[in-house]
């Protein structure tokens, strides 16, 4: 039985859920809560007494990795490799762009090239270019949304701060079931990532520093 502890605090929302073998037992999200430092440790606590397991039931534990909140991100992924490096299990980033990428594929009506985007502040845009076949033709590109020249591309994102004078699909609530199945298939394919090399996606320089 393989259960996956997956954490995500890329957008306002804490999103934390434990899988086994794929199928949900646990969830928790948190939209209200600003400061995760102080909230995610817990939450975890009460979704493995939720789920009816310990620590020691989890075989990888699955985090995003952004594009998305700078506090957030380095919250997430500090606690998903405690947990991974003191269990000795894998770790799994999930990128924000490709998960976006993964749920429009599965959801969409229509073939046609499209983006899959974060805003990181207004008339700010961080993105991925895919064709209609959903391969990915350029990736966490960032620019001022004004010189955004993929007017012809459905854009797909999860927060809209500005009005988008083009197609798009916004996810309204985090794509969970997406990201969990995500999570999954990285799991099977042993995908998984080095626990010392593994960073939040930063698009800006600044965050870097």
């Amino acid at each position: 039985m393989d259960y996956i502890l997956n954490i995500d605090a890329s957008t306002s929302t804490l999103f934390l859920s434990i899988t086994l073998d794929g199928v949900q037992v646990a969830c928790f999200l948190d939209s209200e809560n600003k400061n995760h430092v102080s909230s995610l440790q817990p939450s975890v606590d009460n979704i493995l007494k939720e789920a009816g397991v310990t620590l020691q039931h989890l075989k990888a534990i699955a985090v995003g990795i952004g594009p998305g909140s700078y506090t957030g991100l380095r919250i997430a992924l500090a606690s998903a490799k405690g947990y991974a490096f003191g269990l000795n299990i894998p770790i799994i980033g999930v990128n924000t762009l490709e998960l976006l990428q993964y749920a429009y594929l599965k959801d969409r009506t229509t073939i046609e090239p499209f983006c899959t985007a974060f805003f990181p502040m207004a008339n700010e845009i961080i993105f991925n270019e895919y064709n209609e076949d959903g391969l990915c033709l350029k990736a966490e590109s960032f620019m001022p949304y004004s010189e955004f020249n993929y007017k012809n591309h459905c854009l797909i994102h999860l927060n809209k701060r500005f009005e988008i004078d083009q197609k798009c699909h916004h996810y309204d609530d985090f794509p969970i079931h997406h990201f969990e199945h995500l999570a999954l298939n990285k799991f099977k394919s042993r995908t998984f990532d080095n626990i010392l090399t593994l960073i939040p996606s930063y698009i800006k320089k600044t965050y870097l520093n």
